[in-house]
Parts: C-alpha cells; structure tokens; sequence
C-alpha cells in the first residue's frame, strides 16, 4: 500500500574522477523515519563488468551516514546531489525498495539539484537536516 504523500527522497551520485565524471560508481537514496527516529540509505554501486547487489541501513545520526559516505566515496571523486519529492512510496521506509527508488527517479520529482560537488560535510548534514525536519 502506497501512502501517497509527498516524502523528500535524497539522492547521492558518486563519480569517478578517472572517467571525466561520466560514470556512476554508486549511487544512494536516503530517506527519513519519523516513527523511528532513523535515517534510512538504499544503495548500490555500479560497474559495466558487475551486477552489485543494492544494500539497505539504517543510521540513528547524520555523523554516522557522514562516516560511512566517506568511506564510499573517494576523496578526489565528485558527487551530485539531487532532492526529490516521491509520491508514490509505501507507508514506511521500511518497505522502501531500491529498485522502485531508482526505477521512479525522474526530473519531474526534482526539487533541486547540485552536480559535481566535493563530499563535504556541512553540505551533507544540510540536505539530512532538510529530510528530518520536513515531512508530511
């Protein structure tokens, strides 16, 4: 059952540096609880030579998705970062799938978006605040 609200979904795109920024290496949703106080991240990297199984977490506080995205992402490598407004997405995250976050991401769902982005922190717990804070 879909709860059809608006629910903010952000989008986290790693890009390698040594294919001039045209390749994905992973990309991440992350999505709010607040029943549960938890943030949640659906991923999965990506390759040409690799079908990557996606993987779902769960993080308590934005440190610890700050910690585990720099352990993902490279230093040198850039990031696009994209807000999306979902409607379509079932009652909890929980039930949340990553293929149906990727299979619905469309610009139509864009709030906003900023590409090529140096990972950082104060810019990461931002757009965190914003899914906290801003919920149906």
């Amino acid at each position: 059952m879909t709860k059809n609200l608006d629910t903010l979904v952000l989008c986290v795109k790693e890009k390698e540096t040594c294919t001039n920024f045209s390749t994905i290496d992973h990309k991440i949703f992350f999505l709010y609880e607040p029943s549960e106080n938890l943030f949640y991240l659906y991923g999965k990297r990506s390759s040409s030579h690799v079908d990557y199984p996606t993987y779902t977490f769960c993080a308590k506080s934005k440190k610890a998705i700050y910690t585990f995205l720099t352990t993902l992402i490279d230093k040198p490598n850039k990031m696009d970062i994209t807000l999306y407004n979902y409607k379509d997405l079932p009652e909890t995250c929980s039930n949340v799938k990553y293929s149906h976050l990727e299979c619905s991401e469309s610009y139509v769902k864009e709030l906003v978006g900023y590409d090529n982005h140096i990972i950082d922190k104060t810019l990461i717990c931002k757009y965190l605040d914003v899914l906290k804070k801003i919920y149906v």
